[in-house]
């Protein structure tokens, strides 16, 4: 079972009360108790999906979310919920990750390792070798260079 985060002045938050009925309200809380099983979370990837997550009563309501930016369609017709991440933490992440990594380390053979550290050892020791047309930036002396001899 999914959990859904509600603030409790969620019922006189300005864009909840600019929604024209309680159906509209009604809605939006289906809307959000969709998108919870959803991935990417926060997201129908249609129209289509939204009517077939939530049923047509809360997809009929849709326009009324949208104009009060509650809900924010992209070029693409993706709908998403803004400020989803923010609101909806998932409480059992660390924990999941946390068990992840301890099935992870019992595959190694060398869990005395600090991997993260070797790593950072290994790209702080790598010298920068400037490649053009390679999508990388110009070292900074390059560009004051040119900007000095420009200048």
């Amino acid at each position: 079972m999914a959990w859904l985060k509600f603030d409790e002045g969620m019922a006189h938050d300005e864009k909840v009360l600019a929604l024209p009925t309680d159906k509209a309200r009604w809605a939006w809380v289906c809307i959000l108790l969709g998108a919870k099983s959803l991935r990417p979370a926060g997201q129908y990837s249609s129209m289509a999906q939204l009517r077939a997550k939530v049923g047509v009563m809360a997809a009929s309501q849709v326009p009324h979310l949208l104009k009060t930016g509650l809900l924010v369609a992209d070029i693409d017709g993706v709908l998403v919920i803004p400020g989803w991440k923010r609101w909806q933490i998932d409480p059992t992440a660390n924990d999941r990750q946390q068990r992840h990594r301890a099935r992870l380390g019992s595959l190694s053979r060398d869990n005395s390792r600090d991997v993260t550290y070797e790593n950072r050892q290994t790209v702080e020791n790598t010298p920068y070798i400037p490649q053009r047309g390679k999508g990388r930036l110009a070292p900074l002396s390059e560009v004051l260079g040119k900007v000095a001899r420009n200048g």
